[in-house]
């Protein structure tokens, strides 16, 4: 159990570290029925990480609360706010890696197993992201080039043309933060499979998946942002 001093101290850092985690969540403006299906698909496809950021940073405050604690003998209560920040920043975002770590598991093989199910879901959502962070940008590009004619044409104005990638500019967003997401979880996988044991080649093979998916959100990011340069300011 918790001192007293600690135990009235950890909801407080909850609460900040929260703030800290939702403040990098990405909003939208735009409506969902103004939205193509591949756009709509990219939005749920990076909600997930909304959640996942709650639960890591939650569970990340905890253990380094208690950790500061320790580490700080003559001021317990200091060390727990302390260590309690710093592990919620540190656990915000890892997902399904800080889930599976605070599970209680009968056997090491098994917490092994769950390890590396856990890399391999969070592998393949990245995967899936990137696909669609791709037809996405692919879309977008498409209706630039329609919009871009008409403006030429005086078919449209400016304005007009600008209102018209309101939702490209989310996208674009939307796409930045699944790639933070997916450095990541790449870089904690190969953290893992460093001392993973057995499992550590399965590990390290999600944590290469991982790490190609936030190359390809990357060059999806890059692709849009260069077509919505050529918007009219």
């Amino acid at each position: 159990m918790f001192p007293e001093s600690r135990a009235l101290r950890l909801p407080v850092i909850l609460v900040v570290v929260a703030s800290l985690g939702l403040s990098g969540c990405v909003t939208t403006s735009t409506a969902s029925e103004n939205l193509t299906p591949a756009q709509r698909e990219l939005r749920q496809q990076t909600e997930r990480f909304n959640e996942t950021v709650a639960v890591g940073a939650a569970a990340g405050a905890i253990l380094g609360c208690a950790l500061g604690a320790a580490l700080n003998r003559n001021n317990r209560a200091g060390g727990c706010a302390a260590g309690g920040v710093l592990g919620g920043v540190a656990g915000a975002g890892s997902g399904y890696y800080i889930a599976t770590r605070n599970q209680q598991f009968a056997t090491r093989e098994q917490a092994a197993q769950a390890r590396i199910e856990a890399a391999r879901k969070e592998a393949d959502d990245l995967s899936r992201t990137a696909e669609v962070a791709n037809r996405v940008a692919r879309e977008n590009k498409a209706q630039l080039d329609m919009l871009d004619e008409r403006y030429k044409r005086r078919q449209i104005t400016a304005e007009q043309y600008k209102a018209q990638t309101v939702a490209m500019r989310e996208d674009a967003q939307t796409m930045k933060r699944a790639s933070d997401e997916a450095g990541k979880a790449a870089n904690q996988m190969a953290a893992d499979s460093a001392g993973a044991g057995a499992g550590g080649g399965a590990i390290r093979d999600q944590a290469v998946r991982a790490a190609q998916a936030k190359r390809n959100i990357d060059t999806a990011v890059a692709e849009l942002e260069a077509a919505l340069s050529r918007v009219p300011s």
